[in-house]
């Protein structure tokens, strides 16, 4: 959703109203305006096909773009003058953007059962996880995180892909015990894996840590690297995934890249009011590092349209230690005064522009 909170269920229907999810008390109707940019690029065709233009802050009546089918049906009744320069445009080169050209097939969850011939300790007690790395049904793959004995750390992971012939029987990755300060974890060996989005190829390197005595502690790294031809993009994936199953269940598989959702909030904690907030891709950290921008750039105005403040936050590794990777002090904020908060990172070719843009009012307890 919007604001973040991932909703749990089945997608029943795409509807004009919004997205129908069968929840556990029965089918409900979120409305578009409740869900986050990437939900709706994946599920609403209008706001896919005007992205751009949504991007740039133009209005409603801006979007014009027609989705795929309701073009075809143009099309089909165009008269043949403008066939021709419907044929003329697609001559243009593609974008280059990945869910331009090739958006996820839906997969279907598995029992955790179905992956065979796992050599499993304590079944029971093991962990389950799946990932889509590639729009095809067949870039799917599963990891496993087995312990000894119930009461030990997973020390093997298990990585299984029916479509991947690397992986098409598990295979298994010995746990390396280290410390990091009071932090005792198990890290497990990357593993790389490939796949091509359009004319877009993605390879990957992913990393799992097990930390103990965490209450989600598995930790996973991803370095993505987007190529076509001398054009390249690279960039770290950091956080804990949020489907893992115990024992026996179903394994979600959820899409590895998805559009970057920037986020921004006013934090009062620390005693004088500043914004804080994340990059995220899939629900990690995202951060840049090869062929896009490093810093957010961050714009306050205030209520009569002048600029008070500009910032440039950089994002690194640092951050995925953090809790927000992005933190921007407000200078000289006025009591019951209400701001627009700005901020816009530009990802490069393939994954494009992620901004933000809200309104702020600082509390009058707040302000210095």
């Amino acid at each position: 959703m919007a604001n973040g909170v991932i909703l749990k269920g089945a997608v029943n229907q795409v509807t004009d109203a919004g997205l129908e999810i069968q929840s556990p008390t029965g089918p409900k109707i979120y409305t578009w305006e409740t869900l986050s940019s990437a939900t709706r690029f994946r599920y609403q065709p209008i706001y896919r096909e005007n992205y751009d233009a949504i991007l740039r802050g133009l209005p409603p009546s801006a979007r014009t773009n027609k989705p795929e089918a309701e073009a075809a049906a143009a099309r089909a009744e165009a008269p043949h003058s403008e066939t021709i320069a419907l044929k003329e445009t697609a001559k243009q080169p593609q974008s280059l953007r990945v869910f331009d050209q090739a958006p996820y097939e839906n997969i279907d969850s598995i029992s955790s059962s179905q992956i065979p011939n796992l050599p499993l300790r304590t079944p029971n007690s093991a962990l389950y996880m799946g990932l889509q790395y590639g729009p095809t049904k067949k870039d799917v793959i599963y990891m496993v995180f087995d312990p000894k004995t119930a009461q030990d750390t997973p020390d093997s992971l298990f990585v299984y892909s029916p479509g991947n012939p690397a992986y098409s029987n598990a295979v298994r990755f010995g746990g390396f015990k280290k410390d990091a300060g009071d932090t005792r974890f198990i890290s497990f060996k990357k593993f790389k894996l490939n796949s091509r989005f359009g004319l877009v190829m993605a390879d990957y390197q992913i990393e799992f840590a097990y930390f103990e005595g965490k209450t989600n502690p598995v930790t996973m790294t991803v370095s993505t690297d987007l190529c076509k031809g001398n054009t390249k993009n690279r960039f770290l994936l950091n956080g804990q995934p949020s489907d893992l199953i115990q024992g026996d269940g179903l394994i979600n598989v959820k899409g590895l890249l998805g559009l970057p959702v920037l986020w921004m909030g006013l934090d009062l904690t620390n005693g004088s009011p500043r914004l804080v907030g994340n990059l995220h891709m899939s629900h990690l950290k995202l951060v840049p590092k090869e062929g896009m921008e490093n810093r957010v750039s961050i714009t306050i105005i205030d209520d009569k349209g002048e600029v008070t403040q500009r910032e440039s936050i950089k994002l690194d590794e640092t951050t995925f230690v953090q809790q927000y990777g992005i933190v921007c002090e407000l200078k000289r904020p006025e009591a019951g005064k209400t701001y627009i908060a700005k901020a816009a990172i530009d990802l490069g070719p393939y994954i494009g522009p992620a901004v933000i843009e809200q309104k702020v009012t600082i509390p009058g307890s707040a302000a210095k």
